[in-house]
């Protein structure tokens, strides 16, 4: 399965623009089918954070998984697994035939 993150959105303070929370988004993909999995996370206040303008979302993604860690990355992908296993086995669908 091929895993994508996002950020969602951002909150800053508007005095320095310092995000102190963000909400992301992992998608699981395999084949056509898509799974996913939201959540939000808070930062620790910076006395140097990175000017708001600046920040990209790969440098947002890499804060994330560094204050989740590997363990918790891992419950995630482990949990888009097991949705992933449900959907693929779900005894009915829906959509179009044609795509």
């Amino acid at each position: 399965m091929n895993y994508n993150w996002n950020i969602v959105a951002c909150w800053r303070r508007s005095t320095d623009g310092m995000i102190w929370k963000v909400e992301y988004k992992v998608t699981g993909k395999k084949g056509n089918l898509k799974v996913s999995k939201m959540d939000q996370i808070r930062f620790r206040e910076s006395d140097n954070p990175t000017p708001f303008a600046s920040v990209t979302e790969d440098q947002i993604i890499s804060w994330v998984k560094s204050k989740l860690g590997t363990t918790k990355e891992n419950k995630i992908y482990d949990f888009l697994v097991k949705e992933m296993a449900y959907k693929e086995s779900a005894p009915n669908s829906s959509g179009v035939p044609w795509s």
